[in-house]
């Protein structure tokens, strides 16, 4: 059993690293830090279609504030609130 919560916590530590990097390359993208390339840009599209889905839904939830985009932040939040109670679960 411990085998199995091990490589769910992997895999969500790995969907919580694509969240941030999805959010520090549009970050570059936005104040022009990466010029457009092909590279970048097929990125930025396996990122997208990676965390846009769970970010959509906390989007529904809590709208974005005078343009600031939480969603992030709270996805990642639900990620860790869903770690501790596996934890407490599977252990």
């Amino acid at each position: 059993m411990s085998e199995l919560y091990y490589l769910i916590i992997k895999l969500i530590n790995l969907y919580e690293i694509v969240i941030i990097a999805w959010v520090i390359m549009g970050w570059l993208q936005m104040f022009n830090a990466l010029p457009y390339s092909r590279p970048i840009h097929l990125i930025m599209g396996v990122l997208y279609r990676l965390a846009d889905p769970f970010l959509g839904f906390f989007r529904r939830i809590l709208p974005p504030v005078g343009g600031l985009d939480l969603s992030p932040l709270v996805a990642i939040i639900a990620l860790e609130m869903v770690q501790i109670l596996l934890r407490e679960i599977m252990l």
